[in-house]
């Protein structure tokens, strides 16, 4: 959110961590942001529903970044847990959907708008020591692109960002991914510019990309004895 604060810019910020949600909130103030923000826990429907519809009627929403996620299976096996699974899926994939549908109609009421949905570049392959993650975001590049061809007609745009490794506490447990890791500025700076364009699809890092496009037309078999290799760490 640094990269979107700025003089003249209204920032409305939920997330579940109420201490580093006003970090953010804090940081995006000095850089001369009006900012407000509301701990909320994205799976909760009725709560995240009152708080985008508040948020609008303040002041209409011209930009909704739809980004909840969590990761928290580390191994194949927790990914055989039915209850990790479905809390995964309730973040990742229906939490992403509360946060779009209740800003939906007031939307297409205006005929304006812009819709981001952060997916990523695991949902377009399945890895053994993240099977309900990749499971989760797989639905999102979908359903963003079913949306956009839907609201195109309305003059409301929809795009789907699909990151690969980033630079971050996440991805700083998986020594042998720093590699192909992008920075978080990095990553920023091409959401930043693809989202005002509104690309369909906004997918970096580029090896990971040219990776993930190459499992697509691979013989299966192949791609999965890959795939059960453990990656080499740095």
């Amino acid at each position: 959110m640094l990269a979107c604060a700025a003089p003249g810019i209204h920032l409305g910020l939920s997330g579940r961590d109420p201490v580093r949600l006003r970090e953010v909130a804090t940081a995006c103030r000095a850089l001369a942001a009006e900012v407000r923000c509301q701990s909320i826990e994205v799976t909760e429907r009725q709560d995240m529903a009152t708080w985008f519809r508040a948020l609008d009627a303040d002041r209409p929403v011209d930009l909704l970044v739809a980004n909840a996620s969590i990761a928290i299976e580390r191994g194949g096996a927790m990914g055989l847990d039915g209850a990790v699974t479905r809390r995964i899926f309730a973040t990742n994939a229906e939490g992403v959907l509360n946060s779009v549908f209740p800003l939906l109609p007031k939307m297409r009421h205006r005929r304006a708008g812009q819709i981001a949905i952060m997916a990523s570049l695991a949902g377009f392959v399945g890895m053994p020591g993240t099977p309900a993650c990749n499971g989760s975001k797989a639905a999102l590049p979908v359903r963003a692109a079913s949306l956009r061809h839907q609201l195109c007609v309305e003059a409301i745009g929809v795009c789907v960002i699909c990151p690969g490794f980033i630079d971050t506490p996440v991805d700083a447990r998986d020594a042998g991914a720093r590699r192909f890791q992008a920075s978080s500025d990095r990553a920023a700076c091409l959401i930043i510019r693809g989202i005002p364009r509104n690309r369909a699809r906004i997918a970096f890092p580029i090896l990971i990309r040219a990776a993930i496009w190459a499992a697509g037309i691979l013989p299966a078999g192949l791609v999965a004895s890959l795939l059960r290799r453990p990656m080499p760490a740095d």
